[in-house]
């Protein structure tokens, strides 16, 4: 017996994960008008803002220095974008661009470009170095060219002779 259309659209239910990121304190009106948006999209269990500590550079907003990182993670029932969801809730909760940033909740952290971080200690580069100085010292006859074949192969003939007169024994 078939399913009637109500069965089907309940058991098909996609949720879609969302994390926003705010690297402002937001206000309740702020809150407020975020939620009331969110209802367009069917939205579920959208959390409080959960605070982290002041970070120099905080990880997704690394141009705008120390600040503290607020947190709301939330479900929608009808499919939208990241980016889609990021530019309606900077409009309606009228917060700069560059303070908000919403991700998928199951996207993998987003890999930080190096270049802009400056380096803790002075950098030397490594592939113009033609001594080198990083890598151990390798006694170069002890393992290869012709001083490591020649004793290579004189230990063959010691282990030869050592094993012929050991056969000649038995």
């Amino acid at each position: 017996m078939g399913k009637d259309l109500g069965q089907y659209l309940a058991e098909n239910k996609h949720v879609n994960e969302f994390r926003m990121k705010i690297a402002c304190e937001p206000t309740n009106e702020q809150l407020d008008a975020m939620e009331l948006h969110l209802r367009k999209y069917d939205a579920s269990d959208i959390t409080t803002p959960k605070k982290t500590i002041i970070q120099k550079n905080p990880t997704d907003f690394r141009n705008i220095g120390p600040a503290e990182v607020f947190m709301i993670d939330f479900k929608t029932s009808l499919p939208a974008t990241p980016y889609m969801l990021q530019q309606e809730l900077v409009q309606k909760m009228g917060i700069h661009e560059r303070f908000v940033l919403v991700r998928n909740k199951s996207e993998p952290l987003h890999i930080e470009d190096e270049a802009d971080e400056a380096p803790d200690e002075a950098y030397k580069v490594r592939l113009t170095d033609e001594e080198y100085s990083e890598v151990e010292k390798v006694d170069v006859d002890a393992n290869y060219g012709n001083k490591h074949t020649e004793s290579f192969l004189k230990q063959i003939a010691k282990e030869r002779v050592k094993h012929l007169e050991e056969y000649k024994d038995k």
